[in-house]
């Protein structure tokens, strides 16, 4: 996007913005995969053998 002419006055800080947003929300994706979602998976699977 270095190489797009701004379509209007301060377009270049909104996309900026726009990419730090979209960059924190892959990064709480992860987390919430790596935090929650997988710890809930390996608790399903050691608990529900023993129901």
């Amino acid at each position: 996007m270095i190489d797009k002419p701004q379509l209007f006055r301060g377009g270049a800080q909104l996309g900026e913005l726009f990419y730090d947003l979209a960059i924190a929300y892959v990064g709480a994706f992860v987390f919430y995969l790596l935090n929650i979602r997988l710890p809930l998976r390996r608790d399903r699977r050691n608990i529900y053998p023993h129901i």
